[in-house]
């Protein structure tokens, strides 16, 4: 009853797709085995072999990663087994050892139980994988139909359409009346002259910002000649105090030569570029994953969706900020196809020129986000493939870049992965009148436009205060 269904087109696939298809699958029949009662939704994401401890005892097995669970089956026919729901683990901690076979991973639980796991071959890549599993939920989504929006009455007609309250009487009347769509009158309009003061009034901000900046520019400038200036004098005045001291001198002659042969020139001058950048800062599409290097070490990261080109960032931790990695950055115009792999969370993305861009290989929670911005962002120009086995799901629409990448568990500052990243106020009052909704979506649009500019504003006053550091 639980067999899991089987991908009935195989022929599409190359032979060594299909054979890592076929041991995943006997990964997940093994764990319904052992675990009868064990979420049929669950697949076998990793596992390894290691020791489980608890207290004086220790076992010898497997450990198991899915999506949501953390598993463990003790070798041969001993009937030892562990189901861990990554929500009930409270805190992870290492105990370092030699090459890594000796660190010890505690894990402590919600339920005062503290478990330990040791003797890994893969030790860190185990511990890093738990660590993006307990706070990265896989989140899926699936896109509403398309719904033509409604022709709204006029007001008094609309108005004149109400059942009488005698015809909402009853034993449902007073719910039923709750149903009802309100007219506008019943709604808050917008204050929508409001909103353009405030863009008026930061616009002005934003024009101030622009002069001040050209000032602070001119000054740096002017400042950068006097300094060069300086230097100028301070190196003929010390060539001059050795020509002097060479004149009736043997030893004021020798220090001249020597002098000569060492003193460091100051070269041509080359101004300092001083000029601040005029564009407003880029704003970014970001989805928390695990970079998979090379060498099959696991990293936490960042894929980051700018306007034209994509990178991977190290994941924020404390008050670090997001650090672009070395050797992956990439154009879309590079981007051939993204795959969805046979192993679960695992996404590759590959490029025309595989010689000299290797495929970007990542984990992540989140691939349709991943998926969706890459198919729109080249306007569906890439190939997506779904190797068997894979979860299929629907990709290429902007509704899902209003909805939240979710988390288990906050995280301070990394919490700001998982905010909403554009929403609009006109989607949740959709059933409104139309000069409601006409309302909301102006001042939708100007809110936009002042977030715009006080990003900008934001940059321009860093830029002020670096420059004036500078100065000093």
């Amino acid at each position: 009853a639980k067999a899991r269904r089987m991908d009935s087109d195989l022929s599409q696939f190359d032979a060594q797709v299909i054979k890592k298809y076929e041991i995943m699958s006997s990964k997940n029949e093994f764990l319904l085995q052992k675990f009868p009662n064990f979420p049929i939704s669950e697949t076998v994401i990793q596992n390894y072999r290691c020791t489980y401890k608890q207290g004086e005892s220790s076992f010898h097995g497997k450990l198991w990663l899915t999506q949501n669970y953390l598993l463990f089956t003790e070798n041969g026919d001993n009937t030892l087994r562990k189901q861990i729901p990554y929500m009930e683990i409270k805190t992870t901690a290492i105990s370092e050892g030699f090459l890594g076979y000796t660190c010890e991973m505690f894990i402590d639980l919600d339920s005062g139980l503290t478990v330990s796991f040791t003797h890994f071959y893969h030790f860190y890549e185990a511990y890093t994988l738990i660590g993006y599993l307990m706070d990265h939920s896989p989140c899926y989504y699936h896109i509403p139909a398309k719904k033509s929006p409604q022709k709204h009455q006029s007001i008094d007609s609309y108005t004149k359409s109400q059942p009488k309250d005698a015809m909402s009487e009853g034993r449902w009347g007073t719910l039923a009346s709750s149903f009802k769509e309100n007219t506008a009158d019943k709604y808050e309009k917008p204050d929508v002259k409001l909103a353009e003061k405030c863009l008026e009034m930061a616009d002005e901000i934003y024009t101030m910002g622009l002069d001040t900046r050209g000032v602070l520019e001119d000054d740096a400038r002017k400042l950068d000649r006097m300094e060069r200036d300086l230097a100028e004098t301070e190196y003929n005045v010390k060539k001059g105090k050795r020509e002097v001291d060479a004149i009736g001198s043997v030893g004021g002659q020798v220090k001249k030569v020597v002098a000569g042969l060492t003193d460091k020139k100051l070269g041509e001058y080359q101004a300092p570029d001083r000029t601040a950048g005029s564009q407003e800062a880029e704003v970014y599409y970001d989805v928390p994953i695990l970079v998979k290097h090379p060498n099959c070490d696991l990293e936490p990261g960042v894929l980051r969706f700018g306007e034209k080109e994509f990178y991977c960032a190290t994941y924020p931790s404390g008050n670090q900020k997001l650090k672009q990695m070395r050797n992956y950055k990439y154009t879309y115009s590079q981007v051939s196809s993204v795959v969805a792999r046979v192993r679960p969370l695992h996404v590759d993305v590959r490029f025309w020129n595989e010689k000299e861009t290797p495929r970007l290989r990542c984990i992540s929670s989140h691939i349709q986000m991943i998926v969706n911005e890459l198919t729109l962002r080249t306007k569906s120009r890439v190939a997506v493939v779904f190797e068997p086995g894979t979860r299929k799901f629907e990709y290429g629409d902007e509704w899902l870049r209003n909805h939240p990448l979710q988390s288990n568990r906050e995280k301070g500052g990394e919490s700001c992965l998982f905010e909403r990243q554009s929403m609009r106020m006109t989607e949740v009052i959709v059933h409104a009148p139309s000069e409601i909704t006409d309302a909301v979506a102006e001042q939708d649009e100007i809110v936009e436009k002042l977030q715009k500019t006080f990003r900008f504003v934001l940059d321009v006053f860093c830029i002020h205060v670096y420059v004036a550091y500078c100065l000093l």
